[in-house]
């Protein structure tokens, strides 16, 4: 799980107390959410919904803890529901270089030409998945990360009534603390789509 507490003021309003959770960690602890709603008044859990937990092959998603996660939280009396669709680093082990027809270009390039290998800079993080972040100027990158948004939006539709108005809230992002996802200067813009899509911005200054 994250340990991280969002707080949404809104006018004339209370504050609202949204805890975020990583979907498996939620899956295997439920009695989690009854703590943080008796012992620390939350309003709502952010569920992370991470492309690389789910997507077991380019044609399949296992949407299993997906929605044991929203369901556990649907339950739960006056728990609003929020969902971040992470997409960027901790890709799928089958988003890789020479699979599906991914390139070098792809993926993050160093200024040395060198596919940016993020478990350098973070050995904490997963391995094998955020290995090689993808280059979001790469429109093949994108479109895998767009199918798999597309299809967390069209599961997310056949859900009940009353658990689809709980949810609050769906944003796609790069990760949870996107800020900390592309921290490297080393990797940030050397691919040929990233040069390309520079060049036609400077031109058309």
């Amino acid at each position: 799980m994250f340990g991280v507490i969002f707080i949404y003021p809104q006018s004339n309003k209370p504050f609202k107390v949204v805890f975020v959770a990583n979907t498996i960690y939620l899956c295997n602890h439920e009695d989690w959410i009854d703590k943080v709603k008796s012992n620390w008044g939350a309003t709502g859990i952010c569920i992370n919904i991470n492309w690389g937990d789910f997507s077991v092959s380019p044609n399949h998603i296992d949407f299993t803890n997906i929605d044991k996660a929203i369901n556990s939280v649907s339950r739960r009396k006056d728990l609003d529901i929020y969902i971040r669709v992470s997409m960027g680093a901790f890709k799928p082990e089958w988003v890789k270089p020479g699979s599906e027809g991914l390139k070098t270009e792809d993926f993050q390039i160093t200024k040395t030409k060198e596919l940016y290998d993020h478990y350098k800079y973070n050995k904490e993080t997963d391995s094998v998945r955020a290995k090689h972040p993808l280059n979001l100027a790469s429109q093949l990158s994108l479109s895998y990360m767009l199918n798999f948004y597309s299809a967390v939006l069209n599961h997310l539709s056949n859900f009940s009534d009353s658990t689809k108005l709980k949810i609050k809230e769906i944003v796609p992002t790069i990760s949870p603390d996107g800020e900390m996802e592309y921290p490297n200067e080393e990797m940030c813009g050397y691919s040929p789509p990233e040069n390309d899509k520079f060049i036609s911005y400077l031109l058309s200054k």
